[in-house]
């Protein structure tokens, strides 16, 4: 027993295995590029009733991050002991597929869908004698809600929040944008505002990941 405790504080002092396991955290500002398609089940005007829709974005960007004296960083069985400085580099293409509903309220109109997420993307950190890659592949199941509101015969704002459903383990993705939109004609509308978007995963045995970004959001709606 004595052996055992002796060569536990042995190895702590040795191979830092007794530190602390700290959080992977960035952020950046970046262009969120979006692009929608979606196709009423019912003619209705202004558009309203059921609907699948498909959505897609692709993003990417990096931060630095320290990790100080007595502290760790694990990311898949790799271990980067402090003190030390560390870059993140973070990609991520999202694809949505989905069904749901629109209702036409006194003022606005309310979106509610439920649907599957498709991810493929990285998030990477290195340091001098360190190199980790976290592969973001993989699914998920999603819910989204959003709103509507008609500003002029062609002009719209608009406000999306959508959330990832998936295990513990799993990377979960939150989406939140808000902005307007440019009607153009035959169903095809300009939309531009502002965009924030969240990976995080925790448990797998390693250290929390947070990766978020907040910027411009640029795209294309198609909707008939």
């Amino acid at each position: 027993m004595v052996r055992a405790a002796l060569a536990a504080v042995v190895g702590c002092a040795l191979l830092g295995s007794c530190s602390t396991l700290q959080p992977v955290e960035g952020s950046d500002v970046s262009v969120l590029p979006t692009g929608r398609a979606r196709l009423y089940l019912r003619h209705d005007e202004p558009r309203s009733g059921p609907y699948a829709q498909v959505l897609g974005l692709a993003t990417q960007g990096g931060d630095e991050g320290s990790v100080g004296s007595g502290e760790e960083l694990r990311i898949g069985g790799q271990s980067l002991f402090g003190p030390a400085d560390y870059d993140i580099d973070f990609d991520l293409r999202l694809l949505q597929v989905g069904i749901g509903g629109r209702i036409a309220a006194e003022k606005a109109f309310i979106d509610a869908e439920l649907g599957a997420e498709v991810r493929e993307g990285k998030l990477q950190v290195t340091a001098p004698g360190y190199d980790s890659l976290t592969k973001l592949d993989g699914g998920a199941f999603y819910f989204a809600a959003g709103v509507e509101l008609p500003l002029a015969e062609r002009w719209l704002a608009a406000f999306r929040f959508s959330g990832s459903i998936g295990g513990s383990d799993k990377p979960t993705v939150t989406q939140l944008d808000g902005g307007v939109r440019f009607r153009v004609g035959a169903g095809l509308e300009l939309a531009a505002g502002l965009g924030y978007l969240e990976l995080a995963r925790t448990g797998a045995g390693d250290s929390d990941l947070s990766f978020s970004i907040f910027g411009p959001r640029l795209g294309l709606v198609w909707g008939w």
